[in-house]
């Protein structure tokens, strides 16, 4: 009867493409040292020091995307400092170890200095922002595997939460500008939202429209070696269904690309695309989603290349229409509460424009003690 369930629900969906739950990189949850304005709260400082062992292989096989293996470590340690009970600094630091590079100098460190300022719902961060999975924004806008070449956004961070609406707008600062080396400013703006229509605490339901907004420029004025400009507006508007009590997601989002630079820099000038998933929790640990993906000269410079019809660092290589269908399976769990986790994922992906197989597999460690920086 389950298997005859699962059937019709992916009958049902036509057009299905799974969010997977990326909380493992988030951090947020696992926070020791909380802003809330309403309480009080003795701690007043907490140490943290953790790490994230991935394993990421991408084997799409394509002309403009032929995938990558990711494989090395996240480490991170730092003080979070109480100056009130809505005010937090973290100082500290985070290291990328990619396996394969031993020499020290290629080991990029990054700086954690950030400012946390609550205020009722509100809340404004300077510094190292929340980034990359934690802005809430779909695969096809933004690659997880940020997460792991670039894993901390330094800018500016308004957030908002009420019983109608999660908000995020942020400023990240990617690239300075350096003239003498005709090194160009990159700079993204962004905002994600999601407006609650309907919310049932007690069945755990909830049916949202989640509505986003990306911004990406390069600057190149002032460089002695002149560059191009390049400005990509990406959006998305769609709805989304969540049945928490029978362990169901379903949810439908339009996409739309544009390229307003003031000379040209892409192949395709506009595009739009389509996902939607349906996510049945098999158990607390266990998740499967079924997908399906379609897009037109679709572009977005931060998303992975899977979903996108030119390559974001070379346009000459394109692939104009995205038709693909993908299985994603994901085991995780708490080896040990709140100290160790498991993030295990395997995404066979069949493309229909092409007729060729392809898959992707992960492999996520993740271990705290004491407050989580990251």
């Amino acid at each position: 009867m389950k298997r005859i369930f699962i059937a019709f629900l992916i009958i049902f969906i036509n057009q299905g493409y799974c969010q997977i739950d990326n909380g493992l990189f988030d951090g947020e949850n696992d926070r020791i040292a909380k802003l809330d304005s309403s309480t009080s709260n003795n701690q007043n400082s907490a140490f943290g020091l953790g790490g994230l062992n991935y394993f990421k292989n991408n084997e799409f096989q394509e002309k403009h995307n032929p995938g990558e293996t990711l494989f090395g470590t996240l480490l991170w340690a730092g003080y979070n400092l109480k100056l009130s009970k809505t005010a937090l600094v973290t100082i500290g630091a985070l290291c990328n170890i990619k396996y394969g590079s031993s020499a020290i100098s290629q080991i990029p460190l990054f700086p954690i200095i950030q400012l946390r300022y609550k205020l009722k719902n509100t809340e404004l961060i300077v510094g190292s922002i929340q980034s990359n999975t934690k802005h809430n924004l779909q695969e096809a806008q933004i690659n997880i595997e940020n997460s792991f070449n670039q894993p901390l956004e330094y800018g500016l961070q308004y957030l908002l939460k009420n019983s109608w609406l999660n908000y995020d707008l942020w400023l990240n600062w990617r690239q300075m500008a350096i003239p003498q080396i005709a090194q160009q400013e990159i700079i993204s703006f962004g905002q994600s939202a999601s407006l609650i229509l309907y919310e049932n605490k007690i069945k755990n339901a909830v049916l949202s429209i989640p509505i986003s907004t990306l911004i990406y420029h390069k600057g190149g004025e002032s460089l002695i070696v002149q560059k191009p400009i390049v400005n990509d507006f990406n959006g998305s508007i769609g709805g989304k269904l969540f049945l928490g009590k029978i362990g169901l997601e379903i949810s439908n989002i339009t996409f739309f690309s544009h390229d307003f630079s003031p000379v040209m820099t892409h192949t395709f000038k506009s595009g739009i695309a389509n996902q939607s998933y349906l996510k049945i929790a098999i158990n607390k640990n266990q998740f499967l989603c079924v997908i399906y993906y379609y897009a037109k000269e679709y572009y977005s410079p931060l998303a992975s290349n899977l979903f996108l019809s030119e390559n974001s660092n070379n346009p000459i290589l394109t692939d104009r229409i995205r038709n693909f269908t993908m299985i994603r399976y994901q085991y995780k769990k708490e080896l040990i509460a709140k100290k160790l986790s498991i993030d295990l994922r395997a995404e066979p992906i069949y493309h229909m424009e092409s007729n060729k197989f392809a898959f992707s597999t992960g492999l996520y460690f993740k271990y705290n003690i004491g407050s989580v920086i990251l």
